[in-house]
């Protein structure tokens, strides 16, 4: 939806969900626990380096689907950030569902928190901002902190059309991507400075004017 890392995320997913399955056949509770906690890392190999077409998602976020679809892209790909499921029971699976859609309630209200201080548009501006809920999701205070990690960071720049790599998200420099990502933020409830916009339709201009001879 937003980038194209469902697929080798769901790959990932289903490699590491036999191995560990394999791990539980032969009474291998360390080495499951292992590899449960293994899979919680596989999201941040799997960070899209890429942003998102300023054109389609400008596009997308003009939408009225635009939240429903973001959080969609959450659930399918919060797999691995979560690690895999210790328990096979449906009631457990059905359990882990519910935990699962109130960690990526957290994320979302933790973004919408966090975008309030956006101090600037910029790559590393938006790393911080993720990563910062991240961070304190992951906290001893939060009953459900063992289902976010690194990539619940990944995650939120990239349903913001960002690159989820945080390396690359701060070398970003295309103003009518951050542009998208500040567009992105107005649809999920937080408030955008217009200086903001306008410090950025400023950058677009200048790259606009040709090359002095």
């Amino acid at each position: 939806m937003i980038t194209e890392r469902t697929n080798p995320r769901m790959t990932q997913a289903i490699w590491l969900g036999q191995i560990w399955r394999g791990a539980i056949a032969e009474k291998a509770h360390f080495t499951a626990d292992q590899i449960i906690d293994l899979s919680q890392a596989q999201i941040t190999m799997t960070a899209d380096c890429d942003e998102a077409d300023p054109v389609k998602m400008r596009k997308l976020t003009k939408a009225a689907t635009y939240p429903q679809r973001a959080r969609r892209y959450l659930e399918r790909n919060w797999v691995l950030n979560t690690g895999l499921s210790r328990d096979r029971d449906q009631v457990s699976i059905a359990l882990a569902g519910k935990r699962t859609e109130k960690a990526i309630d957290q994320a979302l209200e933790g973004l919408r928190l966090s975008a309030t201080n956006l101090s600037e548009a910029s790559g590393p501006e938006f790393v911080r901002i993720t990563d910062r809920v991240a961070v304190a999701l992951s906290g001893e205070t939060n009953t459900l902190r063992d289902l976010h990690g690194e990539g619940t960071g990944v995650l939120l720049r990239e349903i913001l059309g960002l690159p989820g790599d945080a390396a690359h998200c701060e070398k970003l420099t295309n103003s009518e991507v951050l542009e998208c990502a500040l567009l992105a933020l107005e649809r999920f409830g937080v408030t955008v400075a217009p200086e903001l916009y306008e410090s950025l339709q400023t950058n677009l201009n200048d790259e606009s004017l040709p090359e002095p001879a």
